[in-house]
C-alpha cells in the first residue's frame, strides 16, 4: 500500500530534458485522500538523488534513513506507481518529511496579482 513518507524504489524512465532518470528512490509526497480518489494508483513523488549541488530547495537525509542523498523537492511529480514498479524502501522520518512537505506546497502557494 503507498503512503505519504514512504521511500521507494520506482523506474523515472522515459525521462525528458533535465528530468531525474533511472532507477531510484523516491519519497512519496502526497496523501492518503488523494490516494483514496485515485484508486491508489497514482503518487505524488520527489526523486531523492546521491548528489547534492546546493540547490537551495534540496532537503538532506540523515543517519535516520537507511537511504542517503537529498531530496530533490523542485521535482515533485505525480506517476503511475504500479507502471513504474513501486518498491517499498522504508518510512522517512516524520521531521524530514514536514520540511519535504512544506517545500512542495511552497511551490504552488497564491502570491497574488503581481505575477
Amino acid at each position: 500500500m503507498i503512503k505519504q513518507g514512504a521511500i521507494a524504489w520506482l523506474n523515472l524512465e522515459p525521462q525528458t530534458g533535465t528530468e531525474p532518470s533511472k532507477r531510484r528512490p523516491v519519497v512519496v509526497v502526497s496523501n492518503g485522500d488523494y490516494h483514496a480518489l485515485v484508486k491508489g494508483r497514482m503518487a505524488m513523488v520527489c526523486p531523492i538523488s546521491t548528489r547534492d549541488k546546493g540547490f537551495a530547495m534540496n532537503v538532506a537525509l540523515d543517519e535516520t534513513t537507511v537511504t542517503q542523498g537529498v531530496v530533490l523537492t523542485a521535482d515533485a511529480k505525480v506517476l503511475d506507481m504500479q507502471a513504474r514498479n513501486y518498491d517499498y524502501i522504508e518510512d522517512m522520518p516524520v521531521g524530514i518529511l514536514l520540511e519535504v512537505l512544506d517545500l512542495v506546497g511552497s511551490i504552488s502557494r497564491y502570491q497574488g496579482a503581481e505575477n
